[in-house]
């Protein structure tokens, strides 16, 4: 029997803020065996989520399937993956349309150093035209409207 154990507070955690940091349990030092954690960055509808990975070295199998961290563009498990990593080679920047989701899970062996991994969000700009009543024709003192 393989337990998983879920580190709260560390792991499982959704954020909702234009910026923060992300690192595995325990970074820089080794992470620990047989876990899994989730982290959603939402922020609502409209903003441009990129992530960047400063530092980055999980247990290396070609398929992934020992240690590994996986981005997806959305806030679900069934959300489309955007990649699947693990080694030590430095993943490249991800930009995807926001929420995002990161998972991170470990094997029965094997730990390393982990990963530090850094986002920033970026909005819609919506630009607002405000004109005086009767524009541009000037108004009188005693046409004055609150709204």
């Amino acid at each position: 029997m393989v337990c998983i154990f879920f580190y709260r507070g560390i792991c499982d955690v959704t954020f909702s803020t234009v910026s923060g940091t992300i690192m595995s349990p325990n970074h820089p030092d080794k992470y620990p065996i047989s876990m899994e954690c989730e982290w959603i960055i939402d922020l609502g509808p409209g903003y441009d989520i990129t992530i960047t990975f400063h530092k980055f070295h999980l247990e290396k199998k070609d398929d992934c399937s020992f240690d590994w961290l996986t981005v997806q563009a959305g806030n679900t498990p069934d959300s489309p993956e955007v990649a699947k990593v693990c080694g030590n080679v430095l993943p490249p920047d991800m930009t995807t349309r926001g929420p995002l989701r990161i998972v991170f899970q470990t094997d029965t062996d094997n730990e390393f150093e982990g990963f530090h991994i850094t986002w920033v969000a970026e909005g819609e700009t919506k630009l607002v035209h405000l004109l005086s009543l009767n524009y541009p024709v000037k108004y009188k003192a005693t046409e004055l409207k609150y709204f």
